[in-house]
């Protein structure tokens, strides 16, 4: 007599294989959710805020999801989770920064140094021993502390950066120039105090502006009330150059209404270098979210955008070489 051979399909429905393909319906079911959130355009509550910023990393679960769809041989699952990974890849492959670029003919180049020094931050002496290195003409610095003043003091950095704009609170933002400052202010956006001045670049005039929002996780309001501030600032701008610690990713509305209504451009985006991820460094695990920008406006463009590691901070720097229109 002759045994009845083992249906090809029988593991596919056994108990265990059906849970697990009910738990691969809701994690496709919730990533496709929160990339409607992320395409909707909208401003979303705390949450979903706090979410959206790590749905980068999020979205790499579609692969594994379409992996397991086509092992279990669950064809509407594997065509569902095979679109997800599609609308991933469309709106994070070009987040990967082409890497540096020529400078248009005749504009001359600024470098500028971006760092959150972090207000604990008890190795800041470390880090301003590597600036010379890299040599920029402006600096410009968040969280910084009476400490971390008395330290750029004892540096001799002011000796080769004359020219400053200083909050001069507690734990202000700061601005080092080589280049003369002028129209020297300290904006309230929104409730924030974040120096303002005109550089007086090689190139002509550029507007700055040394950015430090509110985290949206502690005041979403508020963050979202200094982005669209920051837009309405910039559009009366000649040059603006927007630069710091925004707290925001291209994943969040407000950020991305920034660029688009301010017509500013992500340096990232058109000469960075790699993903750019900036926060959080010192955790063992590489920085996942890029929270820190260089965004320019008309006149000027970024030729290069660099990171590093800044000793004793939770950011990684920024370091961007820029070309301005000398015509404007």
């Amino acid at each position: 007599m002759v045994e009845p051979t083992t249906p090809p399909r029988r593991w596919l429905d056994r108990p265990l294989i059906r849970v697990l393909v009910v738990g691969c319906w809701l994690a496709a079911a919730a990533l496709a959710v929160l990339f409607v959130a992320r395409l909707s355009g909208r401003d979303l509550n705390r949450t979903l805020t706090l979410v959206l910023s790590f749905l980068p990393v999020i979205a790499l679960g579609a692969f594994p999801l379409l992996v397991l769809a086509a092992a279990f041989q669950r064809k509407a699952l594997a065509g569902v989770c095979a679109a997800l990974l599609l609308v991933a890849l469309v709106l994070y492959v070009p987040a990967r920064g082409p890497g540096a670029r020529a400078a248009p003919e005749g504009w001359p180049t600024i470098r500028v140094l971006s760092a959150n020094l972090l207000f604990h931050n008890t190795e800041v002496d470390r880090f301003l021993a590597e600036i010379p290195a890299i040599d920029p003409d402006v600096i410009v610095l968040q969280e910084v502390t009476d400490g971390h003043r008395t330290a750029i003091t004892e540096s001799g950095l002011r000796a080769t950066y004359p020219h400053e704009l200083d909050g001069a609170e507690a734990v202000d933002p700061m601005i080092l120039s080589k280049f003369p400052l002028s129209d020297e202010t300290i904006t309230n956006v929104h409730g924030r105090r974040m120096p303002q001045a005109t550089v007086a670049t090689p190139g002509g005039p550029v507007q700055l502006i040394d950015v430090h929002t509110v985290p949206p996780v502690y005041d979403l309001p508020g963050w979202t009330g200094q982005l669209d501030e920051l837009s309405d600032i910039a559009q009366g701008l000649g040059r603006p150059l927007l630069v710091g610690d925004f707290n925001a990713t291209l994943d969040h509305a407000p950020f991305r209404r920034l660029l688009d209504e301010a017509d500013l451009t992500d340096g990232q985006l058109i000469a960075g270098s790699g993903w750019g991820t900036t926060w959080r460094e010192g955790n063992h695990l590489p920085p996942l979210l890029r929270i820190d920008h260089v965004l320019t406006g008309a006149g000027l463009e970024v030729v290069s955008l660099t990171t590093g590691v800044t000793p004793g901070s939770d950011h990684r720097h920024l370091v961007a070489d820029i070309a301005v229109d000398p015509s404007d």
